[in-house]
């Protein structure tokens, strides 16, 4: 009997099971020069925008394209082809309201062991499928559009030569050799898509908001500290200090960022981010634990995440983080995150 795999479709994996090798292959052909490679960044948000702009050499987008829709009551589920690194298309579910009036926009994104498919409602993806809760369809039915990528050497986007459970190592390690980042590739390409909103069909003068889980919360804060367009930022499964997240516990090598920790722990980092920030965590998340969450939550409130000299309460600061609490593991639960950030959205389209 075959065990096989049936072959990728361009509907089921618009990437065809390309995985990252033309990248890989035009990075060794054409390696970064030292200064780009390494930088000089003063703050972590130029660190985390200089590791994307390294790619910046690779980058060819394609126009996207429309591979199939569906209709559910009140919204819509579509299946895009996008391509931002040259021979690497990707696929990418955009989940919109058929109602009337504007919506606000929300990357969001998924996290390790799973794809696009775990945060769009589309039940594929085995037990991973839950641990995402259906956070897309939750948005969309709380009235934002969302936006939602496979993100490069995750599952929906795995070459050949990346066997599930080790495609990160290895990617981290080929890009690392010439002084790049998997994370920064995964920057580079998510900031190519939100150049193409509106090809997307979606407004790109909408409030936007980014929004991931685990592995793509980490991604989520690499898009939205340098990206001026991002007001609204939401992480679940994700936010524990390093001390006691991902230097306490061995993580996915993609998960160390390389040289953010010499800008600070966690909270430091975020404290860049002067829109709204949602922590969404489960007490029995052994992963990224709360009581490291509770941890980032404190220090943040201590920083007042602005400009250097304001405090939590000066006039104009930003709003203090929102720390949500539930009795689960690691998983997004998803109703109070979803009216969070529905409502942070929503409150920066009245400004």
């Amino acid at each position: 009997m075959d065990h096989s795999s049936p072959p990728p479709t361009a509907c089921t994996d618009p990437s065809l099971g390309r995985g990252a090798e033309p990248l890989l292959l035009r990075v060794r052909q054409d390696p970064p020069s030292p200064a780009a490679a390494t930088g000089g960044a003063t703050s972590a948000v130029e660190h985390l925008g200089q590791l994307s702009a390294a790619f910046a050499p690779y980058l060819r987008p394609e126009p996207p394209r429309l591979l199939e829709e569906s209709a559910h009551g009140d919204w819509v589920r579509q299946r895009w082809s996008a391509e931002i690194f040259p021979g690497m298309p990707f696929g990418v579910y955009v989940l919109r309201p058929t109602g009337p009036g504007p919506s606000p926009t929300v990357l969001a994104l998924h996290g390790h062991g799973a794809s696009s498919a775990s945060l769009a409602g589309v039940d594929d993806d085995g037990a991973t499928a839950g641990a995402h809760g259906r956070l897309g369809v939750q948005l969309v039915e709380a009235g934002a559009t969302v936006v939602i990528p496979d993100m490069v050497g995750l599952p929906g986007r795995r070459g050949a030569a990346e066997r599930p459970g080790t495609q990160c190592q290895r990617l981290v390690n080929h890009l690392g050799l010439f002084g790049l980042s998997l994370s920064g590739a995964r920057t580079a390409e998510l900031n190519g898509l939100l150049g193409q909103l509106a090809e997307l069909e979606v407004d790109p003068s909408a409030p936007l908001g980014v929004a991931g889980f685990s592995g793509g919360g980490q991604i989520g804060v690499h898009v939205a500290l340098p990206h001026p367009q991002v007001r609204v930022l939401a992480l679940s499964g994700y936010g524990s200090t390093f001390a006691q997240g991902i230097l306490a516990i061995e993580h996915c090598p993609c998960n160390y960022t390389p040289g953010l920790a010499r800008f600070g722990d966690l909270p430091e980092v975020l404290a860049a981010f002067t829109g709204p920030i949602i922590v969404e965590a489960g007490r029995a998340d052994q992963l990224f634990p709360i009581g490291g969450v509770r941890a980032t939550a404190d220090a943040l409130a201590r920083l007042g995440r602005s400009e250097p000299g304001h405090r939590s309460g000066d006039p104009g600061a930003p709003p203090p983080v929102t720390l949500i609490e539930h009795d689960g593991g690691h998983e997004v639960d998803g109703p109070a995150l979803t009216q969070h950030v529905i409502s942070a959205l929503k409150n920066i389209s009245c400004e």
